[in-house]
């Protein structure tokens, strides 16, 4: 009989075997603080130390600042419900330009909230990615798919920072390529909704109507629609205070 025995792995698990070997894990705050070479790539850097989230989280809460104090219908309400009370078919230029601003200021809102939920996930020490549904992940993965909030540490337990042959830096394996960042239905599902304390009306609100009306910003078939006037200034009144008490009410910094 020719040949080792046992017979060497295929090509392709005798290159992992070898990655492996030569890769550097870096399990631990202080095995990251020594880490000496390129910090990883922006999109998980948040997950590499405490500074890197504070970044992040700060860019958030500014982002989603930004976003509220940008919708047309809340800078110029008072004026808007004004018109929206006035008798008579003459409209001043505000009433008009509310309507045909009301899916962008829709996305500038959903966007805010999911910059801000995302923040406060990060500050509380959770992920805010998805993850993979691999062998070492597959806890987290269920934990994730149940609506309940991952914990990093845990995350980076099973799937740490690895710094591979001839890799520029460390790399976060186990989320989901790109990686994707939770959307805002998972954000609201109860298991992590109930960490933001936010007020269940303003949450199915959020869900029901104002998310999926996201989508007319892609093909704007409707002009003014008919509505119950004092409860249409009602429920924007509702919702612009909340806006501006969930998040121009707080401070940016971590």
């Amino acid at each position: 009989m020719s040949g080792s025995w046992p017979p060497p792995p295929p090509k392709d698990e005798l290159f992992e075997a070898i990655a492996h070997k030569f890769t550097t894990y870096l399990r631990t705050p202080a095995d990251r603080a020594g880490w000496k070479g390129p910090l990883p790539p922006p999109s998980t850097r948040c997950y590499w130390n405490q500074q890197e989230r504070d970044r992040l989280i700060f860019g958030l809460r500014s982002r989603a600042r930004y976003l509220v104090q940008g919708v047309y219908l809340f800078q110029h309400f008072d004026a808007y419900v004004k018109e929206r009370r006035a008798d008579g078919e003459k409209k001043d230029d505000v009433f008009w330009k509310v309507d045909y601003e009301r899916p962008i200021d829709h996305v500038k809102i959903i966007a805010a909230i999911e910059n801000h939920l995302k923040a406060e996930l990060l500050s509380r020490g959770f992920i805010v990615h998805y993850i993979k549904k691999d062998t070492d992940t597959r806890p987290l993965w269920d934990l994730q798919q149940a609506g309940q909030p991952v914990p990093i540490d845990d995350f980076l337990a099973a799937k740490p920072f690895a710094h591979k042959p001839a890799a520029w830096s460390p790399e976060l394996e186990g989320l989901i390529d790109g990686p994707r960042s939770l959307s805002l239905p998972d954000l609201l599902k109860p298991g992590l909704a109930h960490l933001f304390n936010l007020e269940q009306p303003f949450v199915m609100y959020i869900a029901r109507r104002l998310y999926p009306e996201r989508n007319r910003i892609h093909c704007l078939l409707d002009g003014v629609r008919a509505i119950i006037v004092e409860s249409h200034i009602e429920e924007w009144t509702r919702i612009r205070d909340y806006c501006h008490k969930l998040i121009l009410d707080k401070p940016a910094d971590p």
